[in-house]
């Protein structure tokens, strides 16, 4: 899902197509910042991508409390004032100049186990290295007229069962718990000014 989500992005598709980041840096593993890290140097914008990759397609409440919770526990990194004394940047740096390394397995047709490993660049788009990267992230999110969004992707949540449960003169229980995490996720956002975004199945 990640190389999906990423090739859309970078590939400007669909909903990506008015987006033109200069750099994006992948931060996932180890007490990310986000998954993705993307700017644009130009437009003076900056957004923190999270990606929840569940495998139930559905509107459950369940699925957004960890990414939802990882986009406010973060929300550090969008304060302008406070970018200079962040605690263990270094490690981020040192990161985004090594690969991306995982494992996962997966089961074949027959139920077999196999296990595929993949490395790759986390330095996604553009020329700038981590300390590169960190100090053009600053100096954008110190412009004035600065733009911050956080991206919260998932294929866990249907926004054809989500718009006919709303429908509904009594929606199921979780459907409200759901749009309280959301609302809550966004009040948290707009505080520092950024825009929350959800991107979903159909």
């Amino acid at each position: 899902m990640f190389g999906f989500i990423l090739s859309q992005i970078k590939n400007r598709n669909g909903l990506f197509a008015n987006y033109n980041f200069s750099s994006i840096m992948c931060d996932d593993l180890e007490k990310e910042i986000a998954d993705f890290i993307a700017i644009d140097s130009i437009s003076k914008k900056i957004v923190l991508i999270h990606i929840k990759n569940n495998k139930s397609v559905g509107s459950s409440a369940s699925a957004f409390q960890d990414v939802c919770g990882q986009a406010q526990k973060n929300i550090h990194y969008l304060i302008s004032n406070d970018i200079e004394n962040k605690q263990n940047i270094e490690d981020h740096i040192k990161r985004w100049d090594t690969t991306w390394n995982n494992t996962k397995k997966y089961e074949d047709a027959t139920g077999k186990s196999i296990e595929v490993k993949f490395e790759c660049k986390r330095r996604c788009k553009g020329r700038l290295k981590g300390n590169g990267f960190w100090e053009s992230y600053k100096n954008i999110l110190k412009s004035p007229d600065v733009s911050k969004e956080v991206w919260l992707i998932t294929k866990s949540l249907s926004r054809q069962k989500l718009v006919s449960e709303l429908n509904k003169e009594k929606p199921e229980e979780h459907i409200n718990q759901l749009l309280w995490i959301l609302y809550g996720t966004q009040e948290v956002l707009g505080e520092v000014g950024a825009d929350l975004k959800v991107i979903c199945c159909e």
